[in-house]
């Protein structure tokens, strides 16, 4: 049990993203009319900020965001999905 507890201490707040409904979400609140709305996200906070790097597809163009990791007890909570910094949509074609 000991070394259990150690293991946790030493892991501290896994940043984990367990879906890309929160994604859809974002995009659909700025783009009420869209036909077609798509999103995938990483699964782990890389960076540890407390946000996923998410790509979103809306008709023809691509957006770069980030989304909320689920909170884990002991963790910073975010609560929105943001645009990415930095980085302005795109068009497909």
């Amino acid at each position: 049990m000991k070394k259990i507890m150690i293991i946790l201490i030493l892991v501290g707040c896994v940043s984990v993203h367990e879906g890309n409904e929160d994604a859809k979400s974002f995009i659909m609140t700025f783009y009420p009319e869209a036909k077609s709305i798509m999103a995938r996200c990483q699964t782990y906070d890389t960076d540890h900020n407390g946000y996923v790097s998410c790509t979103g597809k809306v008709d023809d163009k691509l957006i770069a965001m980030e989304c909320p990791v689920k909170p884990i007890d002991g963790c910073v909570r975010n609560t929105e999905c943001r645009l990415a910094k930095g980085v302005a949509t795109q068009s497909v074609e």
